[in-house]
C-alpha cells in the first residue's frame, strides 16, 4: 500500500518517520489512515466522517453504544463481546473507526508524523 501523500511504500514511511500513539487520539487524516491500513486498503478513504465509507464498520466490528442521559454525546462505544475496551468520540464514526483499529492493531499505533 503506498503512502497517501506521496508514492512510497507505506512500510518505508512508517519505519522512517512514523510516531507511536494511542488508537483513543487518533484523528482525522491519522483516524482514517489507520483503518485503512488495519482493513488492508489499497486506498484511505474518509472512514471516520462518511457514512458511505465507513458506516459498515459499526456492522463488522459489533460496535455498541452508550448514551449518556439520552444524548448520543458525547459518545463511548465498543466492540461487542470485548466491553472493557470502551473508545470515546464526537459522534459514532468516529468511535467506530477507533473500535475498528483497536481490533486490528491494537491500543498502540504507528502512524505517519505528517499525519498528525
Amino acid at each position: 500500500m503506498l503512502h497517501p501523500l506521496c508514492d512510497i511504500p507505506d512500510a518505508t514511511i512508517i519505519i522512517a518517520r512514523s510516531t507511536e500513539i494511542p488508537t483513543a487520539e487518533l484523528s482525522g487524516h491519522a483516524l482514517n489512515w489507520a483503518v485503512a491500513s488495519a482493513l488492508g486498503a489499497d486506498k484511505v478513504v474518509d472512514y471516520s466522517g462518511s457514512w458511505e465509507h465507513g458506516g459498515f464498520l459499526l456492522d463488522r466490528y459489533n460496535v455498541m453504544y452508550r448514551f449518556e442521559n439520552g444524548h448520543a454525546e458525547p459518545l463511548m462505544g465498543y466492540r461487542h463481546g470485548m466491553p472493557g475496551v470502551w473508545y470515546h468520540g464526537p459522534d459514532r464514526l468516529v468511535v467506530a473507526c477507533r473500535v475498528a483499529v483497536d481490533a486490528e492493531m491494537g491500543s498502540r499505533v504507528r502512524v505517519p508524523k505528517e499525519l498528525i
